[in-house]
């Protein structure tokens, strides 16, 4: 049995067990499954790879798509230039371990939003590795990306320090925090002025358990286009299998 997962901190909630079984049984692979790895920290990959040889490849999730930068042998250029991982593909030769990490969320997310007419201009809610894949993936298709977070690290504004007229210039909103997740933030949503939002705005929750988020239902009390993101978490998990499967190098 060939066995596949994903690595985080808090699972229970993923829908990676139902995607990656769809794809299984669509493609006629009875000799393959996905499980769910929690780690309390990422100290512990390498006893995770030595229990489970039978393990071929792994997604990475919150809070470890950086971490685990520094136990990978190789990192595709994406992933490199991204700074953060999302998907490992393990080899084994010889007693040894090679690892290589690569990024689909940027994909994942571009995909999303295929046939769609941007904005020039976007705020990304947080500075981790979703949140740069996400401008990744924007920039590529020209628009320009305003990170905001609590802290205003890494050239971020903060929350207060968006304004009304900061909002009304930026229609695309994309939260790539956990806040708002089922089981964790739930309650939760970024500190934003919402009265600022109107009909042009379109809101996109990288979330996706919850369906509809407290910063989604902002949006339908605003009148905006919402998305979350389970037509992103489809996207990338189907590029990831093509990696898992060695038919895929760089994607560019």
């Amino acid at each position: 049995m060939k066995l596949y997962g994903l690595i985080g901190k808090s699972l229970k909630h993923s829908a990676s067990p139902a995607i990656y079984q769809q794809i299984f049984d669509r493609e006629e692979r009875t000799d393959c499954h996905y499980a769910l790895f929690e780690l309390a920290a990422m100290e512990e990959l390498p006893r995770l790879l030595e229990t489970h040889p039978e393990l071929q490849g792994f997604n990475v999730t919150f809070p470890y798509k950086e971490l685990i930068i520094p136990y990978l042998d190789h990192l595709d250029q994406a992933a490199e230039e991204i700074g953060a991982v999302n998907v490992v593909t393990v080899e084994r030769s010889t007693g040894k371990i090679l690892l290589t990490g690569y990024n689909s969320d940027w994909v994942g997310f571009s995909e999303s939003l295929t046939g769609e007419m941007l904005p020039d201009r976007a705020l990304i809610l947080g500075t981790g590795g979703a949140a740069r894949a996400v401008a990744y993936a924007l920039r590529k298709r020209e628009v320009a990306c305003q990170f905001v977070s609590r802290s205003g690290k890494e050239g971020a504004l903060r929350y207060e320090d968006v304004s009304d007229e900061l909002m009304r210039a930026h229609h695309l909103i994309v939260n790539c925090t956990p806040l708002g997740t089922a089981g964790l933030h739930e309650n939760e949503l970024p500190p934003l002025p919402y009265q600022a939002l109107t009909s042009h705005h379109h809101l996109y929750d990288l979330v996706y358990n919850p369906a509809v988020t407290p910063f989604l239902q902002q949006g339908i009390e605003h009148g905006c286009r919402i998305q979350n993101g389970m037509a992103m978490l489809h996207a990338q998990a189907v590029l990831a299998w093509q990696w898992f499967k060695g038919k895929m190098t760089n994607v560019e």
